[in-house]
């Protein structure tokens, strides 16, 4: 019997076969793994995008506060010189 003819006479067809459906759950494991990576993934960014909404809305406002406080300022040194001018 040659090698070639010794290997094929060697072929189990049930093992071959449950070698293959093991890989396959193997595969079908590591997908669900990376899917679940996926998945939490997916589900930071949209925490991440609703807390640049938050910060965003902060930022303006406060920037708009930040605008009425100089005006106050601008205006209280314009009285200032007002009456320093009205002084002199």
């Amino acid at each position: 019997m040659t090698e070639e003819e010794s290997s094929t006479s060697d072929f189990d067809p049930l093992h071959f076969v449950l070698k293959q459906n093991d890989n396959i759950i193997q595969l079908q494991f590591k997908f669900m793994e990376e899917m679940k990576k996926t998945s939490l993934l997916e589900e930071k960014n949209i925490s991440v995008q609703n807390d640049m909404k938050i910060l965003t809305k902060d930022i303006n406002q406060f920037m708009g506060e930040k605008e009425k406080f100089v005006t106050k300022l601008e205006e209280k040194n314009l009285s200032l010189e007002n009456e320093i001018n009205k002084k002199l």
